[in-house]
């Protein structure tokens, strides 16, 4: 009689994981790796949102944690378990912990990342929210900031003056007759700020698919 789930050694479960998914063993080997590492990966993961002060956002800390930890699951589970077919060292428990944690980060990372640009984008889900909390309106302007800057091209010659026009516009709700007032703009149409505003749009909305 082979023996429980439960008490296999780690390199006999994950080779119960990576088995045929029609196999009794399958079932009872991914029951009991996520149970047996499940309080562990939920650590990291909330360690990662503390990390990005998640709940100064306004989100759930909770179910932002149960959506990352699902997409982690998925993440394993994935063409056979194809990403533990990949482990070479099966019966190290530290580097298997290890193994967890750079997918649970690199999990959580992405999905926080995607969070944070929908509180910038409002008109993708209608998701508005009021940065109120100074240290929060620079996170998330450093995270634009970033995004533009890397998918600028040749036409975006003005790349700092536009970055700061669409901050004023879209983070700021500066309102359109106040902009010819500023400097930076008093000799740019309506025209032209709109095109910047629209084209900067369009690269946030981008950004967010290629998260997805």
């Amino acid at each position: 009689m082979p023996p429980k789930s439960e008490s296999l050694d780690l390199e006999s479960l994950i080779n119960n994981c990576i088995k045929d998914p029609h196999s009794p063993e399958w079932n009872r080997a991914w029951e009991t790796l996520i149970n047996r590492y499940k309080a562990y990966v939920y650590t990291v993961i909330f360690r990662r949102c503390y990390d990005q002060n998640i709940k100064d956002y306004g989100y759930n800390q909770r179910y932002i944690a149960d959506d990352i930890f699902s997409m982690f699951l998925v993440k394993l589970c994935k063409n056979q378990g194809r990403i533990l077919r990949s482990i070479k060292i099966k019966n190290n428990e530290k580097a298997f912990k290890a193994f967890l944690a750079t997918i649970a980060n690199r999990t959580a990372l992405k999905y926080l990342k995607q969070l944070k640009l929908k509180s910038i984008q409002p008109d993708i889900e209608d998701t508005e929210k009021e940065h109120t909390h100074i240290d929060i309106e620079w996170e998330v302007y450093q995270d634009l900031v970033e995004i533009l800057r890397q998918g600028a091209g040749p036409q975006d010659y003005n790349i700092e003056r536009d970055i700061l026009l669409f901050n004023l516009v879209k983070l700021e709700d500066f309102e359109d007759d106040n902009l010819p007032r500023h400097p930076f703009f008093r000799k740019l149409g309506h025209r032209v700020r709109d095109n910047v505003v629209s084209r900067f749009r369009k690269r946030l909305e981008k950004s967010l698919r290629e998260l997805r």
